[in-house]
């Protein structure tokens, strides 16, 4: 087994993504590498995060979830985890987790031997609700935006902080307001970029419209457009969820509210910076 992150008792971060368990043609499971990589897990007592995307048959899923049940191991210390498919049951072994996110790299996986038409981020939407501490879910999938919604507003329905920026957004944002209104704790929201949510811009797909004469002036018009249409949907997201302190559109544009009395918005101000980042000054305007 390998893993990007050394091992060591220092360790706040341990990752093991897409990695073989084993590489002969034994279907066996490797009963002794899972042991040590749970013990391992154990003997990291500043381990906050931890990602995990390496299970690759059903057999190895049981062997690992079974080491962690029989054993009543638990991680205390663990405030994020990112899981790839059929690791949901981790989540009670994390009692004071915060976040909790789907693997982007698993986003087409699925667990062998599950049964047809089940999705593996629908699990890890139900067993987040037993995760008593969270705060933020993360699910990054193509599945319908509002089915996606109507199974977080039912699992963990006092979340303060979504997102469910990658999914279906056939008919624009419209439809999920009813959902996302049943999030009543709700204070963040992170939204698809701007041109899959069908409020008018849409991007060509090329690049080669560009590389003709214009092709500058039309970056620019794109630009601009691109602008207007992100700020049109935080106004529209902060009108309509009248809790709603924070939002970002796609993972760059940002934007906080001032509000007035009874909640009405009197300013949006925007910036501009990667989600998962250091967000830096504004490139446009409220």
């Amino acid at each position: 087994m390998e893993d990007s992150t050394s091992i060591n008792q220092a360790a706040h971060t341990f990752t093991a993504r897409r990695t073989e368990m084993y590489r002969s043609t034994d279907t066996c499971a490797p009963t002794p590498l899972l042991q040590q990589l749970s013990l391992r897990l154990l003997a990291l007592p500043q381990l906050s995060k931890l990602e995990l995307a390496i299970i690759k048959t059903k057999r190895q899923q049981d062997t690992f979830s079974s080491l962690f049940h029989h054993h009543s191991l638990t991680l205390p210390n663990i405030l994020t985890l990112t899981l790839g498919p059929g690791l949901q049951w981790l989540i009670p072994h994390c009692p004071n987790v915060r976040t909790i996110t789907s693997d982007p790299y698993s986003r087409h996986s699925s667990l062998p031997g599950a049964p047809s038409g089940s999705n593996w981020h629908l699990d890890l939407v139900h067993a987040a609700g037993s995760a008593k501490h969270l705060h933020h879910l993360e699910v990054d999938d193509r599945m319908s935006a509002p089915l996606l919604l109507r199974h977080i507003t039912t699992s963990v329905p006092h979340i303060g902080s979504v997102g469910t920026f990658s999914g279906r957004w056939e008919n624009g944002i419209d439809r999920l307001f009813p959902l996302l209104k049943q999030l009543r704790e709700l204070r963040t929201l992170a939204l698809a970029d701007v041109a899959d949510l069908h409020v008018g811009y849409e991007p060509p797909r090329c690049g080669n419209v560009f590389l003709g004469p214009g092709g500058d002036e039309y970056r620019q018009q794109l630009e601009e457009e691109k602008g207007r249409a992100v700020r049109y949907v935080g106004r529209k997201v902060f009108e309509r969820l009248e809790g709603l302190e924070e939002c970002w559109v796609g993972n760059w544009d940002r934007a906080v509210v001032r509000r007035g009395k009874e909640g009405s918005v009197m300013d949006v101000a925007w910036e501009r910076g990667w989600r998962f980042g250091v967000v830096h000054k504004s490139r446009f305007g409220g």
